[in-house]
């Protein structure tokens, strides 16, 4: 659950990357550093706030539910870009990174 909350606090820094990578402003290389620098902080900071999950701070507060899916697609990027790793400019990455932000643009328009 804490997880899924810090990639909900990073969902507009993720949809970014993203789109700076499909509209061509960073490459794949670039984009594949993003979406790892983003994974591993993620983790980093999950280390440091698992001690405040006992806190008042997170003890009552209520997750998106969309929260789940915004780290979904953050992890399907990271294993495409691992899977595709030194071959970025292959067309089936592209596509399926425009697809999968499509879905991901579609569950932050969901109310």
């Amino acid at each position: 659950m804490l997880e899924n909350y810090l990639y909900w606090q990073k969902k507009d820094e993720i949809g970014l990357v993203v789109k700076s990578f499909l509209d061509g402003v960073i490459d794949g290389e670039e984009f594949s550093d993003s979406i790892f620098g983003l994974r591993y902080g993620r983790m980093k900071l999950f280390d440091q706030d698992k001690l405040e999950l006992a806190s008042e701070k997170l003890k009552n507060f209520q997750l998106d539910p969309r929260a789940h899916q915004i780290s979904s697609f953050l992890s399907f990027c990271f294993i495409e870009c691992d899977y595709f790793d030194d071959d970025y400019t292959n067309p089936d990455f592209y596509n399926l990174i425009e697809k999968a932000f499509r879905r991901y643009q579609e569950i932050l328009d969901e109310e």
